[in-house]
């Protein structure tokens, strides 16, 4: 991995600051394969940044904004990525026990994320990619997928309370184990989806397409 120093660091970002700001003598940081571990970017104003297959193990991410940034194979794990928006390219990233709560997903790509056991409470994810990705064992309370791609995903053991799935598309998803107590899955598409063992306490699932559907074992289902 490519390695830089404190001060080399610093530079990249002033240059990066400067050419967000179309100052003269800016210049977009290109930090992929880069070692990022245990780095302080709270706050920072990373649009557009080129990140793509470094490692930001550890990283303090709370407050930052990478929206266009390019993310592709990033390693987030354990990263505090509170309140920060990413509305960036993620595909095969690695997001698992990261800190996600109340981050700005939204229409980021996450195709092929790893996402398991992260905290994204309250994050948004409204026309988000995460076709593949996997969630096992994720906090997702109140979280919003709306409009959300989620083919195939795998959220088993996912904690989805409250977490809003209005119109997604979760075709073949695994949810096994879940739980959707009191989630929005109004008109959502679980065709061919596993729900196994999950928990569907007062779940709305108005207009919900369910073909298909593993029903086994599932607690307090009420197709309305």
């Amino acid at each position: 991995m490519r390695q830089f120093s404190k001060e080399e660091l610093k530079e990249i970002l002033k240059k990066h600051t400067m050419w967000l700001q179309n100052e003269k003598g800016g210049e977009c940081a290109n930090l992929y394969d880069a070692d990022l571990i245990n780095e302080n970017f709270k706050g920072k104003d990373l649009n557009l940044i080129s990140l793509s297959g470094a490692n930001l193990t550890g990283t303090n991410l709370q407050g930052a904004t990478l929206n266009g940034a390019f993310l592709k194979e990033v390693n987030f794990t354990d990263a505090n990525l509170k309140d920060a928006n990413l509305q960036a390219i993620l595909t095969h990233a690695n997001l698992s026990r990261a800190n996600l709560t109340g981050a700005n997903l939204e229409e980021a790509n996450l195709v092929g994320a790893n996402m398991t056991e992260a905290n994204a409470t309250r994050s948004k994810f409204t026309d988000a990619n995460l076709e593949g990705a996997i969630l096992r064992r994720a906090i997702l309370e109140n979280a919003n997928f709306i409009f959300a791609n989620l083919k195939g995903a795998d959220l088993s053991g996912a904690n989805l309370k409250h977490a809003n799935f209005y119109q997604a598309d979760l075709t073949g998803a695994n949810l096994m184990d879940a739980n959707l107590t009191y989630a929005v899955l109004d008109m959502a598409n679980l065709t061919n989806a596993n729900l196994e063992n999950a928990d569907l306490t007062k779940t709305q699932l108005w207009g919900t397409k369910l073909e298909g559907v593993n029903l086994k074992g599932v607690k307090n289902f009420l197709k309305r």
